[in-house]
């Protein structure tokens, strides 16, 4: 999936590959490293951006998967293994994918100086 994620980023109007990576979402929200394969954070984050951020249930997906340490379990291949330089990058992925979407809420709203979008922010995540 995310050779597919990074077609939709590389060419955003390429509507066929947003389609496809939608039809391959799962029904838990995420994405896996292939089409029905389990969900994961990596897999997700990337697909998110991909779309845009426009995607309740990957968001949902994401803050779920959500460790209380505020990281996210790493994505690693083969699946399973640890490695913390996987989990502080799949944390940065995921971060990215959220904060990307938390952007434009931000700016729809009309909020304009840097205080206000980081109350808002922090508001969305202290919660």
């Amino acid at each position: 999936m995310v050779d597919l994620a990074a077609w939709a980023l590389a060419f955003p109007t390429d509507t066929a590959a947003a389609q496809k990576l939608l039809a391959a979402q799962g029904c838990d929200g995420g994405w896996g490293v292939r089409s029905r394969r389990p969900a994961e954070v990596f897999d997700t984050a990337i697909a998110l951006l991909a779309l845009g951020g426009k995607n309740a249930k990957a968001h949902e997906f994401l803050i779920g998967r959500q460790l209380e340490n505020g990281s996210w379990p790493e994505t690693t291949r083969p699946a399973g293994a640890q490695s913390y330089a996987h989990a502080i990058s799949t944390s940065a992925w995921a971060a990215m994918a959220l904060l990307g979407r938390q952007d434009r809420l931000v700016k729809s709203r009309g909020l304009a100086s840097r205080k206000q979008r980081s109350r808002l922010l922090a508001a969305q995540y202290y919660r």
